[in-house]
C-alpha cells in the first residue's frame, strides 16, 4: 500500500514538474482574461500551431489581442508553435500596427491593460 503511495505521489509529482517547464497550454485565440491573468502576473503559455487571430500592438499588446498570435509576431514563438513567458502590464495611450512574422497587429487607442513577452 505505502508502494502504491509513493508511486502514485512521484508521478503527480513528474507530472507536475513536466507540465510546468512546458508552460500553460493555450488556444490559438486565447486572451489574458481567459486564462485568469490580472496586473503584473507572468506566465509561460505553449501555443499550438498555425496560429492567428486578432492582435493589436507591437512589443506590448492590448489584452484583448490573441496570446498565441502576438507570440508569433514578437518572435517569441514561429508558426510551428512553441512556448513563451508574458507579463500582463497597464495599458498604454496608443498601440502601434505592424506586420511581423505572418501576423498583421493593427494599431488602436487607449486601452486598460495589455501584456508583453520577456
Amino acid at each position: 500500500m505505502k508502494y502504491r503511495i509513493m508511486l502514485l505521489s512521484l508521478a503527480i509529482v513528474a507530472i507536475f514538474t513536466t507540465q510546468c517547464k512546458k508552460g500553460k497550454p493555450v488556444t490559438c485565440t486565447q486572451k489574458i482574461g481567459a486564462v485568469g491573468l490580472k496586473l503584473g502576473d507572468t506566465l509561460k503559455i505553449t501555443c499550438p500551431a498555425n496560429c492567428g487571430g486578432s492582435v493589436w500592438g507591437v512589443k506590448s499588446y492590448t489584452s484583448d489581442s490573441a496570446i498565441c498570435a502576438a507570440a508569433i509576431h514578437s518572435g517569441k514563438i514561429s508558426k510551428s508553435g512553441g512556448s513563451a513567458t508574458l507579463e500582463v502590464v497597464s495599458g498604454q495611450d496608443k498601440y502601434e500596427g505592424s506586420e511581423k512574422n505572418g501576423i498583421k497587429s493593427r494599431s488602436w487607442g487607449k486601452w486598460k491593460s495589455g501584456f508583453i513577452f520577456k
